[in-house]
């Protein structure tokens, strides 16, 4: 059967030795003794057909490896890995929860930054224990969280209530008599000699009538009138309890596209929904409103160490500037964004810092 080289020589079958004969050693059809590949002419010849292609070779089977890997060279195979548990659970990836942030893109990966955290307010039970209550579980809600770069100006201030207190002798007497009586059912003897020997002096007992007297009449400064003296009053500068911290935060939003003025919509949305009471199905109670969790973060390692902590808040008050620049002024797309917010947050903390918060901070770390 003629054929055609692809180097464009020719021959025929035979002993020949031309260039273009095929080398009869070859057993495989259709390449030369080059290794070239040739294109049968089949509409040349005499019977149309192809000739048949010789058997291919069977390769031999290679042996399987070893359960714990083995072989040399590119029969090398790694170790087999165990078999999976099937009662073992799969590990869980929580999902990322959804995200509000101002300006929009990735800059929180290297920049500080501060978080809210909307969260549904917690219920306390009676502790009977210690005569207190439980504490308070908040829990998160699904709604996305907010990120804001951290304003320029950050302060906190701790807060303890003291003031002055006073207690004259006359009330002094009175309690020690008092206490006396509920702690064991009597009034002590040493504790009535103490008091008459205290009211013997002329000068005290005539005192002490002026003092009734001022009572009985109402009449302010009766003695010191009289006497000119008055009655020891034992000021004493006395604690009478821990303060709520509060926190306010001033936030410039200028959108630069669209989706930055749907992100600054929906941030200033989110807050004043949050901050709104909520009402119930029959309206004769109403619910409180859902909480923050306020954080200062940097990237990577989480908490700010270096800036105070803040607990739980309430959103107290909100106030919004839609023309911080002092003129109305939009932009032209759909929803006639304004060309720049003034957003002022004011929180205050559910409960009190005490002492034992910061055995909970490390302790080259800021705290509360």
């Amino acid at each position: 059967m003629p054929i055609r080289s692809t180097s464009g020589q020719g021959g025929r079958r035979g002993g020949g030795s031309s260039p273009g004969s095929v080398n009869p050693s070859v057993s495989r059809p259709g390449y030369t003794s080059s290794g070239r590949r040739q294109e049968f002419n089949a509409s040349r010849s005499g019977t149309g057909k192809m000739p048949p292609p010789s058997a291919p070779l069977k390769p031999k089977p290679t042996p399987p490896p070893p359960p714990g890997g083995g072989g040399t060279g590119k029969n090398a195979t790694p170790p087999a890995k165990p078999a999976a548990n099937p009662n073992t659970p799969a590990k869980k990836t929580e999902p990322k929860p959804p995200e509000l942030r101002y300006p929009l893109g990735e800059w929180d990966k290297k920049q500080d930054f501060i978080m809210f955290t909307v969260l549904t307010y917690g219920k306390k039970e009676f502790s009977g224990k210690d005569f207190g209550f439980t504490n308070r579980l908040s829990t998160a809600t699904d709604q996305p969280i907010i990120i804001l770069p951290i304003q320029g100006k950050i302060t906190d201030q701790n807060l303890v209530n003291w003031s002055g207190q006073t207690m004259n002798p006359i009330q002094i007497a009175a309690a020690g008599l008092s206490k006396d009586f509920i702690e064991t059912g009597t009034l002590k003897k040493e504790t009535l000699e103490k008091f008459k020997e205290g009211i013997t002096d002329p000068l005290v007992r005539r005192r002490i009538n002026l003092m009734f007297a001022e009572k009985a009449a109402s009449a302010t400064g009766l003695l010191s009138r009289l006497e000119g003296a008055i009655a020891n009053p034992n000021l004493e500068l006395l604690f009478q309890g821990p303060e709520l911290r509060q926190f306010s935060f001033t936030f410039f939003m200028s959108a630069r596209s669209e989706k930055e003025a749907t992100a600054i919509r929906n941030i200033i949305r989110r807050f004043k929904q949050n901050m709104a009471p909520q009402t119930t199905s029959t309206n004769i109670f109403l619910k409180s409103p859902n909480i923050f969790k306020v954080e200062y973060k940097t990237p990577p390692s989480g908490l700010h160490p270096s800036i105070n902590r803040i607990k739980e808040c309430a959103l107290t008050n909100l106030s919004v500037d839609y023309t911080p620049g002092g003129t109305y002024s939009t932009y032209n797309d759909a929803k006639k964004t304004m060309t720049a917010y003034s957003m002022t947050l004011q929180f205050q903390e559910l409960e009190p810092v005490f002492a034992g918060d910061y055995t909970k901070v490390n302790q080259d770390e800021i705290g509360f």
